[in-house]
Formats: C-alpha cells, sequence, structure tokens
C-alpha cells in the first residue's frame, strides 16, 4: 500500500527513484544486506527497544502524512 502510494505524493515529487518496496531484485538484495550487516552486530537491549520506538513513530508519520494528502486531494 505505501509503496503504491508513495509515488502519488505531492512533497515526494522530488524523489526520482523510490527504493521502498519498489519491486525491484537490487532493492531486495540491498535489504538482505542491510539486514545481515544488523545480525553481524550486538545490540543493548535499550538500543533494540530505541529502534523499535523510533519505527513505529515513523510509520505513525507516514500515516499521518497519507491521511493529510487523501484529505487534500
Amino acid at each position: 500500500l505505501i509503496s503504491r502510494n508513495i509515488k502519488q505524493c505531492d512533497n515526494l515529487s522530488s524523489i526520482e527513484n523510490h527504493h521502498f518496496f519498489n519491486g525491484k531484485r537490487d532493492s531486495l538484495k540491498s535489504w538482505n544486506e542491510f539486514k545481515k550487516l544488523l545480525d553481524s552486530r550486538s545490540f543493548s537491549e535499550e538500543e533494540k527497544t530505541l529502534a523499535i520506538n523510533k519505527a513505529k513513530e515513523t510509520f505513525k508519520f507516514f500515516g499521518q502524512v497519507f491521511r493529510q494528502q487523501f484529505l487534500n486531494s
């Protein structure tokens, strides 16, 4: 859903190539390499909790932006 609508967001129109679930194998390969890098490192419980909370904040922000976009359309 996000990848489909991200292209339609006027606020992101300056980005030519989106990498968020764009369906290209290279993007998936890069994502898997990133995951392997993260798996190769050890993080404290505090760092893990902080990362999870920031991810949640980011998705809440995405939700607000999409709601605003649809209300203004």
